[in-house]
């Protein structure tokens, strides 16, 4: 009897450890599927979000609705009132540098702290002058780099970006200078001097 109830306990522990093990790597596998799935909604949304701003109307801009809620994009003023309405942009350099990703299944919430920048703006702004050769233009804002904190919710099968908020603005990027580069100064060799016949 002794024996047989140590083989019950051996038993039933050996069962509570493979289920528990078998519990934390689902939990894992579900924790990890949803981190990547947030990296990818975070990461191409605010590319599609900078290139509405940017270049609204562009049919390569992207749908907003894939990325973020329709109550987000709704609040969103930076979408129509911004330094780039009326510039004429052909293109940009989009940049976004995850810092931290918490991604929380069992509740459908998740929260990304990311960079943006954009390093270089290709277009000009129209300053609605006019002088002997036509319109005059200048160079679009900068772009401002910021910290933002990316609140995300799984609404039905999908993760959605519901909130942006501005954590800090950053100094931007310094713009590389290009190295001097160096020539080699050509020698000249001595030519040997004709020794005149004798």
């Amino acid at each position: 009897m002794k024996y047989l109830l140590r083989l019950l306990c051996f038993i039933v522990g050996l069962i509570v450890g493979v289920t528990a093990l078998v519990g934390i790597c689902v939990l894992g596998f579900q924790v990890a599927r949803a981190t990547g799935n947030v990296y990818v909604i975070a990461t191409e949304g605010m590319q599609v979000r900078a290139a509405n701003i940017l270049m609204p109307g562009d049919e390569d801009t992207g749908d907003l609705t894939k990325y973020f809620t329709s109550q987000w994009i709704e609040s969103d003023t930076e979408l129509t009132e911004n330094n780039y309405v009326g510039d004429k942009i052909t293109s940009f350099d989009h940049r976004v540098k995850v810092e931290s990703i918490w991604a929380q299944p069992w509740s459908g919430k998740a929260t990304v702290t990311l960079v943006e920048t954009v390093n270089t703006i290709n277009g000009s702004h129209p300053t609605g002058e006019v002088d002997e050769n036509g319109a005059v233009e200048e160079p679009c804002a900068p772009w401002e780099k910021r910290r933002y904190q990316v609140s995300c919710a799984k609404l039905g099968d999908a993760w959605l970006i519901e909130n942006l908020q501005v954590l800090e603005t950053l100094e931007p990027d310094p713009t590389p200078t290009p190295e001097p580069v160096i020539t080699p100064t050509p020698t000249v060799s001595a030519e040997p001097t004709a020794t005149p016949a004798q």
